[in-house]
This record gives C-alpha cells, sequence and structure tokens, in this order.
C-alpha cells in the first residue's frame, strides 16, 4: 500500500463529525468537490466504502467507523506531540534582543518573568544606538521606533511612543516667560547627540517650532547585558 495521507484521513474526521460534506468543507475551509475528490482517493486506497452518502448527509459505515476510530487515535498522538514540544522543559538557547538605551530597561523588566517558565533560555539585551543586522544575525529580535526599510523581516507593531519636552519644575517656574514665547534660544535643552537620534525623534525634534538647539549631549558607551 502506498503511504497514507493524513490530509485525507483529517477529512474522513471532519465529515465524520459533522455529518454533512458541505459543513466539513467549511471548517476545512476546502471546496466541496475537492473534499469530495479527497474522500474518494481514501476510499479507492483502502478498498472499502467509509460512507454512506445521502441528501440528507453522511453516516459512516461500520468499515469507515473503525477507520474513524484509528484516526482520532492518530490524531491524539499528535497532539500529545505538540504539547510535548511547547512544554516548558524543551525551550532552550540564546535569545539575543536589541534595543536602545531607553527601551533597554523595559525590556529586561519583561523578560524576567520568563527566566524561571524556562530555566535553560539565557536571554541577552543588546544595548546599541541603532538597529543591528538582524540577516546576520547580530540579534534574533530587535524592537525599533519604525518600520524596517528592508522588506525580509517580519515586523509587528507593539505600540505608539510619544515625545514630549520636560523639566525640572524649578526650572520652568524661572523661565515661564520664554516658555510661553517659544523662546527656545533662551532655554537649555539637554538631549542626546545626533548621532544617536533616532530618525522618528529627530523628526519630531526638528518639527518644534523654532527647533530647539541642544546646549548638551548625553551619550554613554553601548553595553551588551546578559540575563
Amino acid at each position: 500500500m502506498k503511504h497514507l495521507e493524513w490530509d485525507n484521513l483529517h477529512v474522513l474526521l471532519a465529515v465524520v463529525r459533522s455529518g454533512n460534506l458541505k459543513r466539513a468543507a467549511q471548517r476545512l475551509r476546502l471546496s466541496t468537490a475537492t473534499l469530495s475528490r479527497r474522500l474518494d482517493a481514501l476510499e479507492e486506497q483502502l478498498g472499502g466504502q467509509l460512507l454512506e452518502r445521502s441528501s440528507t448527509g453522511c453516516l459512516p459505515t461500520a468499515f469507515g467507523q473503525r477507520i474513524a476510530g484509528l484516526a482520532e487515535q492518530m490524531e491524539g498522538a499528535a497532539n500529545e506531540i505538540l504539547r510535548e514540544a511547547d512544554s516548558p522543559e524543551n525551550v532552550e538557547g540564546t535569545v539575543r534582543v536589541n534595543a536602545d538605551e531607553w527601551l533597554s530597561f523595559l525590556v529586561i523588566a519583561l523578560l524576567a518573568p520568563i527566566r524561571p517558565r524556562h530555566p535553560l533560555l539565557d536571554m541577552e539585551v543588546l544595548t546599541t544606538p541603532h538597529p543591528v543586522n538582524l540577516a546576520r544575525r547580530e540579534a534574533d529580535l530587535s524592537l525599533r521606533y519604525a518600520e524596517p526599510e528592508t522588506r525580509d523581516l517580519v515586523a509587528e507593531p507593539l505600540g505608539e511612543i510619544e515625545f514630549a519636552l520636560y523639566g525640572a519644575s524649578h526650572y520652568l517656574d524661572r523661565h515661564r516667560p520664554a516658555l510661553a514665547a517659544r523662546d527656545w534660544a533662551n532655554l537649555d535643552f539637554v538631549g542626546l547627540e545626533e548621532s544617536r537620534l533616532d530618525q522618528d525623534l529627530e523628526t519630531w525634534w526638528q518639527g518644534l517650532d523654532g527647533a530647539p538647539r541642544r546646549g548638551c549631549a548625553a551619550t554613554r558607551p553601548s553595553e551588551s547585558t546578559t540575563g
């Protein structure tokens, strides 16, 4: 006997459980004609009639009931394999997550609860001012502020980040007239030096009225944190 197609047994189970070709086809997202052809192929391969078909539905023959029972056992074994594969004990290796300094602190906090559930999993947070090259396996995941330009990466939106200007209350109290007039030239700003600015942040910064000038730039060497 040739190799038995599990997909055809899956079709048989769907028909037996629904009692109707049309409902089974909808559940499997197949056309009724395709489903019927697969049943015919299965009956021909097994050498026996599996279903009694009528205008009101389908009922399994005695032979069909035995085959469906065995197919259910196969389905159960396949599900058990998937559960075993998804077991926390089987999750191991190293996952490297790339983020800039702003997000690294949040990433480390979010990763902390994962370690107790997956003790064999090593997690590294790679802190860099700009995204690393995922195609070269410099990291497995990268948190970015904008969609990647290359189309061979899978991007998933996580949320939105809003930018704003903040100041110490005593400084703001002393410079309220300049703040009200948006007189940036008479105000001092602290920010990242230009080579470390994300493009979206730089665009927002330059879009402010008068484009505030950074009087002081904060920077420090990149570090890789292992957790």
